[in-house]
């Protein structure tokens, strides 16, 4: 796996762009590796059930996908929580509980009883292997009875994974980096509680492959 390095891309382009620039150029560089205009289609409009539908973001970065499905529902509670320093710059104005934190158990008071969906797009493959059951555990804690929690990752296969990769590592500067397959992630989720219900949305994973989704719900 490649090293991060010193230089962050990303970063020199902020400064020399400015962040108006940065924002207008951000969704053309997202689109290479992710279509969050696919994941909204395929993955919530199913599970987007009325503006009453509380989604709590975990690791929602700059608060592109959240602010996206914001646009299209608008619902009555949304909760972001990121730990980085631009965490939620996309989201100001909207109506958006932010939160700074890297563990739910840390804001746990601020947050909302349960809720009906929570999100983690593209959040495990920076996570350490061995804290990865910890945050799923906190968010199924945080979970209705009939909520689902979505996770979107990126398998380990073709052109765009590997682009992902060097992205992370070279113009984003991730420490951890640490991309997990479909069998994987199921595995982790059925060794955590095996009467935890898995789904798949196909019709996504075809459409943003190497790309995946799957739903977890806690059994009846």
């Amino acid at each position: 796996m490649p090293r991060a390095v010193n230089v962050s891309v990303g970063m020199l382009l902020r400064k020399i762009g400015g962040g108006k620039l940065f924002d207008f150029l951000a969704p053309y560089y997202r689109q290479i590796f992710f279509s969050i205009e696919g994941f909204i289609e395929e993955v919530i409009v199913p599970e987007f059930r009325n503006a009453s539908t509380n989604i709590l973001d975990v690791g929602g970065g700059d608060g592109a996908v959240l602010k996206a499905i914001i646009e299209r529902f608008n619902p009555e509670v949304c909760t972001f929580v990121d730990p980085t320093e631009s965490a939620g710059r996309m989201l100001k104005g909207m109506n958006v509980e932010l939160f700074k934190g890297t563990y739910l158990h840390e804001i746990q008071p601020k947050l909302q009883a349960k809720y009906q969906i929570i999100l983690l797009v593209d959040v495990l493959h920076h996570v350490h292997s061995t804290a990865r059951e910890n945050l799923i555990l906190e968010c199924l804690k945080h979970l209705s009875k009939d909520g689902k929690l979505i996770i979107k990752e990126i398998g380990k296969r073709g052109i765009r994974s590997k682009l992902t990769l060097w992205a992370d590592v070279y113009i984003s500067r991730d420490p951890v980096v640490d991309f997990l397959s479909d069998d994987e992630l199921r595995k982790i989720i059925g060794v955590l509680d095996p009467t935890l219900l898995i789904s798949t949305f196909e019709n996504y994973n075809n459409r943003d492959f190497p790309n995946y989704c799957l739903s977890v719900q806690k059994s009846m």
